[in-house]
């Protein structure tokens, strides 16, 4: 079943077509936990745990760090957001804290309606570098004939600094039992100017995989980190613009 907990191996990537051409990809694995046995997870390792593990799942390192459980607050954020997640199932894409380090990117949460299999909405939690800000997208979701999803939404928070306001998403999204794609592109006057996306295989979360995907990938918030700043001084030596933040103008 797609809402069981499972782990999603495989690449990122990105690719910027103006003003310069600019791609890479590194390889990159996400946590798929069903929020409501979140403990059952963390219970098939020992080096799995909600404190002091090599990998840490804490409830305060997502959403808005308030108290309480993380399903129940997933849940009141997507109604505060016009989505109606009372009922069904929530199951979280995202990395866990590795070896006392956490960097999220984004962090998608998956709903799925009382005896359904796929996903009817997603909500979009984007953080940005270096501000340390976060915001929420609610995504409703728009099925293909392919079995794919897709929503379409203009541009509300400010991300990268190399990248304006003045545009919007258009997102896609294919998973199943064997695999996950999911593509953002950046879109303005009907011109594809950026796009990044997932190409991952599902694994079952099971102690092996859990005991693999720490020795194969170690440290991967750090290394997600470090690959930002050092992409930025590339685009800068590149000559492309700089955006500075709508709030502060930096």
């Amino acid at each position: 079943m797609i809402s069981e907990h499972a782990l999603y191996t495989g690449k990122v990537w990105h690719r910027r077509q103006t003003p310069v051409v600019h791609e890479f990809g590194y390889p990159f694995w996400w946590l798929w936990v069903n929020l409501d046995d979140i403990d059952g997870l963390l219970e098939r390792h020992r080096s799995w745990g909600r404190r002091w593990h090599l990998v840490t799942l804490r409830d305060e390192d997502y959403l808005d760090k308030r108290p309480g459980l993380l399903s129940q607050r997933v849940r009141h954020k997507a109604l505060s957001l016009g989505l109606d997640w009372e009922g069904g199932q929530v199951c979280m894409l995202s990395q866990p804290r590795m070896y006392g380090w956490l960097f999220n990117p984004i962090s998608l949460y998956w709903h799925f309606a009382p005896g359904s299999q796929t996903p009817d909405s997603v909500l979009a939690e984007v953080h940005n570098t270096p501000w340390h800000e976060q915001h929420w997208y609610p995504l409703i979701l728009q099925p293909g004939r392919d079995g794919s999803f897709s929503c379409e939404h203009e541009k509300a928070f400010h991300v990268s600094p190399f990248m304006g306001m003045d545009m919007c998403y258009q997102w896609s999204f294919s998973l199943d039992n064997r695999a996950l794609d999911v593509t953002i592109r950046n879109v303005a006057h009907g011109e594809q100017l950026f796009a990044a996306g997932v190409k991952m295989h599902r694994k079952q979360a099971d102690m092996e995989n859990m005991g693999l995907v720490l020795r194969e990938y170690g440290a991967q918030g750090m290394k997600t980190s470090a690959a930002i700043y050092a992409h930025a001084w590339r685009l800068w030596r590149k000559g492309v613009s700089f955006h500075g933040h709508p709030g502060t103008g930096r």
